[in-house]
């Protein structure tokens, strides 16, 4: 996301001799940020609102690496419960009760956690833009 590229295919880039499966797995976890940070990014573009905060909840949740990451991908803060980290369908629900007007869904219950990013804009930037290139090079894989 967001290519919708059915040609791509996934890639391992940038390992060497040391690579061992911990980076592997880092990898996989910044290309769900990376992911993420370009969806907001289309959001953003789309709507005309910068997404100040991300809320999150899910499974992913409970890695508190990953939530650093996501935040200095972003460039903004990230904020789960810590209590409620399988909330996906409840979130649903809150929802519509806030759309509806019959719930202020700001007056959660419980200890909300908040990661701000650490990452200055220049890294973030160069990050990105590896990142970019590396989804360019899976393109194309199927004629």
């Amino acid at each position: 996301a967001p290519y919708w590229d059915p040609t791509a295919r996934g890639l391992i880039i940038g390992i060497t001799a040391y690579s061992n499966s911990a980076h592997i797995a880092r990898a996989a976890l910044e290309a769900v940020c990376f992911q993420v940070c370009e969806i907001l990014q289309s959001m953003d573009a789309d709507s005309g609102i910068k997404l100040q905060c991300l809320r999150t909840d899910g499974g992913m949740t409970k890695n508190k690496q990953f939530l650093r990451m996501q935040a200095d991908i972003l460039g903004i803060p990230v904020e789960c419960r810590a209590e409620s980290a399988e909330a996906t369908a409840m979130g649903a629900g809150m929802a519509a009760a806030k759309a509806l007007g019959v719930w202020n869904v700001d007056k959660l219950p419980g200890e909300v956690l908040t990661y701000n990013p650490d990452l200055g804009d220049e890294e973030r930037s160069e990050k990105l833009a590896r990142w970019k290139d590396a989804v360019q090079r899976s393109r194309n894989w199927v004629k």
